[in-house]
Parts: C-alpha cells; structure tokens; sequence
C-alpha cells in the first residue's frame, strides 16, 4: 500500500499542520480581519463593487488598467466577409439585451482595486464602439502575427473611467488573397471568463450544440464528512511531497520576466480521428493523450532540430491543465460568464523514449490526484488563501506558487460543436481558443489550446520566444513533432501488449496491469 493511503499519512499531516500553524495562522487572522473590513466598508461606502470569488482570486491580481498579460479569447475562421453591423446587432441580441438578466453581467464589469483587495465595478455606461475594431490585415502578415500582439496588448480604453476588459476584432484578409475570409476574435480577462464561458458564447453566436460530458472523478465529490476531514488533514502533507518532488525537476526553459519576452502565435489543424483511435486502444483520457503528445513533441524540436544530447535532457517536465467538472455556470444553468478556475499540475516523463510508459505515468499521476480530492483542496486550501491575501501579497505568492511548480506548458482542451456551423449565414471553418496569461504563470513558455470541431483538432498555440525563435519553428513543433508524435504513439499502442494499459472509466480509481 503507497505510504499516503497510511494512518501514518494522516498523521504526517496533521504533524505539519501543527508545525505549520505558527507560521501562517496569524498571517491568515491579519488578512481575513483586513478582508472582512474590506467588504463591510465597500457594501456600506460604495455598495456597486463586486467582492471577487475564490476562482477569481487567482487572476485578479491587479485593477484592469495595470496587466494586460492575462486575456483569454477564441477566434472563428469564416468564409467570406462579416458586416461590422450586424455582427455587433448579433453580440447585442445574444449577451447585451434586457433579456440576459445578470449571466453576462462581467461584460459590463471591471476590476478595481479598493482596501488593499481586487472588487468588480460595473460601469455606468457601455461605450460600445471602443469594445468592436474592424481591421484590415496588413500585406505580408499572417493572421497569428496580428492577433498574437493584439492578445497581449492592452486595447482596452479605460479613461476617461474604466471600462471592461473585453474587445472584439473582425480581422479581414485583404483583396490580394485568392478567397475572402474574415476571422472574428474576442477577448477578455481572464478572472472575467473561463474556457467553457466562451464556448457558451461561440454557441449562442452559431447556434452550436457543444457537448460538456465531464464526470467527478474525485472520491472526495461524495465522501461522507469523515473522509473530507482526512483529506484536509492530509492536505499539508500532500503539498510538502509536490515540493520535495519539484524542486528537484529541472527547468527545460528559462523564462524570466514575461512582461519582457517576446511572444509568436500559431494555428493549426490536426486530424481528431488519430487521438480517438489512441482513446480506443488504450482508454486514456483525451487530456493526458494530449499532454503525452505535446511532450514529446518538445522532446523532438529539443533532440532533433535543436541537437541536444539525450543526457542533457531533463528526467520530467510539469504540464499545468484547467480541469472540467459538472455542472459549470456557462454549459448548465442557461449560459453565465464566469471564470471557473480549476487545475492540477502532473509530472509527464520526459527523457524517455517508452511513450506508453509516458502515457501510463501520466494517467497514473492524474488518477492519484482525483484520489486525493487534489481538485477540492486546490479549490478549498489554495484559491481560498489567495481570496483572503491583499493583492501586494497574492502578487509575489503567485511567482512563488509557479516558481516551485515550474510547469514548462499549460495545456487546455475544450469540445465544441461536433458538426459543422454558421456565423450569420458564414460556415465557420475552424474554432481557435486563445490564451495568453504569462503574468499568472510566468515560468509557462506555451500555451497550448486545443478545441474539437467538426472531425478536427483545432490548435492555437501561443509559445515564448526562449521556447521557440519565431512562428515557422512554432508551426514545425505542432504540424511536424506534434502531428509526427501522434502518429508514432498510435504505433507504439498498437504494438503493445494487448491489456498492457486498461483505465475503468468508470470507476473512481483505474485499474492498472501490476506487471507494469
């Protein structure tokens, strides 16, 4: 039996919260006083502010003026030209109507710092016409350059008082391409809106059907109330082994100051039937496939274009991923914007040539962290401590939080419509998901997103330029290493011993061979 499903596990824990209590609960005691003050004055002095939710805590770091690192958008491929007009007409009918009530209530919202703590503020007025530019693409660019610094720009007008962080961009090809093709882009803060929001938002635009199919894999979403107070009371020692285990993997990429690198962003298309054939050969989820892939991808531009000696390379590397859970805001309860932050951060081998080996680990570290309601303690434990810190302290505990995790890429996945749809009468060729959120991970050097649409894998990956020196290596790691990784680990899989990997879907915790 692993030493952490232990009595003695429990009292490991219980040890280093008893350790560790002097040290923070007085801290704790400092700042919730100073947070409650905080909300009674705001509800009795300025009752319009918004006190900020636990998730949001996490991205709320500054008042909207001060960071513009930390947009989130998608982008739709359209055929032909999109009237300005109407497109504005079709956004104000869907989310900006009398009708909407209070589901999009954070298109009017912005951030603001007051007592020290982050709060929304909605604004008096929506100014409309600073929230839709119309642009022509210049001759010679491509679509990503544009739209890559146009994410990490701070478009947004906020004076001559502070307006919503959101902006939306009809980006047209000019007369000198063979076919005519408009890309909408929107944008938004990320503590405003998460993923699934703007899958709400692309299908009440469309008129898609995207499905939200997750299940709770944790045993802690229906434990009685015992087995959550063991989870709490191992949570001190759960966070102590993470430490230990990561401050000795070592950092593929340098990152530095991400206010200072420079960025390149890239889109692609993948065939998704290769990632469901790996799905039915070996039962792995969609995500650890995915993050499997996008390791050895880097482990090909390293060894291969980049001629770096096999010894050289580190033994893992950390790949942070949003986690889905039922029942999101946006995709159950008629459509809401939110940001819905959930994550976990897994070790995924690196060095290794094995990728079935790869993939095995992988899913073995994401089912332990379900088991050990990692989901839950990061909601309860870590977002809530960063809800009740001032935002001088969330600033520098967010660089140490990344710091000790060092996770090289973040990895994304969402389901969109299945079948084929239209934007006021446009098909809509390819749906892209945008982020790019370096202040909040400032040691990630890619951003990898990907949706499913219509029998493909859309990717938009967004790189630092220390991982990658330009787009055209960008577009070789995903559409050569990364499509070239699939195809190889299909192989591999096929090869493998028949029952070599099997996951109960099913059942709370996988069942692995014992011979592997």
């Amino acid at each position: 039996m692993a030493f952490w499903k232990t009595p003695l596990f429990i009292i490991y824990g219980v040890l280093l919260w008893i350790l560790f209590s002097p040290l923070w609960l007085p801290m704790l005691i400092v700042f919730g006083s100073w947070k409650i003050v905080a909300l009674i004055l705001a509800k009795c002095l300025h009752p319009e502010l918004i006190p900020i939710s636990f998730s949001d805590a996490y991205f709320a770091l500054y008042s909207c003026d001060q960071q513009p690192l930390m947009s989130v958008g998608t982008t739709l491929r359209l055929k032909g030209r999109v009237d300005m007009g109407a497109f504005m007409k079709k956004f104000q009918e869907c989310f900006l109507s009398e009708d909407s009530g209070n589901r999009y209530k954070n298109l009017y919202c912005y951030f603001v710092i007051y007592c020290g703590f982050v709060f929304k503020k909605p604004v008096r007025k929506l100014h409309l016409k600073n929230h839709f530019i119309e642009k022509t693409l210049p001759r010679g660019m491509e679509p990503e350059d544009y739209l890559g610094k146009w994410l990490v720009t701070d478009t947004y007008h906020h004076k001559p008082e502070g307006q919503p962080c959101w902006q939306v961009i009809i980006l047209r090809r000019g007369p000198e391409y063979d076919r005519e093709e408009t890309f909408v882009s929107i944008k938004m803060h990320h503590g405003m809106i998460d993923g699934y929001s703007f899958v709400h938002m692309t299908d009440a635009l469309t008129g898609g059907k995207s499905p939200y199919i997750y299940q709770l894999l944790s045993c802690m979403g229906n434990a009685y109330f015992l087995e959550q107070i063991k989870h709490v009371l191992q949570g001190p020692a759960l966070a102590m082994n993470v430490l230990i285990r990561n401050v000795r993997t070592e950092v593929v990429v340098e990152q530095g100051n991400p206010f200072e690198t420079k960025w390149c962003m890239s889109f692609s298309s993948l065939d998704l039937e290769i990632v469901k054939s790996i799905r039915r050969k070996t039962n792995a989820k969609f995500a650890t496939i995915m993050m499997t892939a996008a390791t050895g991808a880097l482990k090909r531009l390293y060894m291969e274009d980049r001629q770096h000696a096999y010894d050289s390379l580190p033994d893992q590397v950390w790949i942070e991923s949003p986690l889905g859970i039922p029942k999101h805001p946006a995709m159950t309860k008629g459509g809401k914007f939110c940001n819905h932050f959930t994550a976990g951060v897994f070790a995924t081998p690196f060095r290794t040539e094995d990728r079935l080996y790869r993939l095995q680990s992988l899913e073995k570290d994401f089912h332990a962290y379900h088991e050990r309601s990692g989901l839950q303690l990061m909601s309860w434990l870590l977002f809530g401590f960063y809800w009740v810190q001032p935002v001088f302290m969330r600033r520098h505990y967010t660089n140490y939080v990344s710091f000790i995790y060092r996770f090289t890429v973040l990895y994304s996945g969402l389901m969109t419509s299945p079948t084929k749809v239209s934007l006021m009468g446009h098909p809509v060729d390819n749906i892209y998901f945008l982020q790019a959120t370096a202040s909040a991970f400032p040691y990630v050097s890619l951003f990898l997103m990907c949706s499913t649409y219509d029998g493909k894998l859309d990717l938009s990956c967004y790189a630092s330029q220390k991982l990658v020196k330009d787009r055209e290596e960008l577009e070789r790691l995903i559409q050569v290493h990364l499509k070239a990784e699939l195809e190889q680990m299909y192989k591999d899989y096929c090869q493998a011993k028949e029952g070599s990997l099997v996951v109960d879907m099913d059942a709370c915790l996988p069942r692995y061979d014992t011979r592997l």
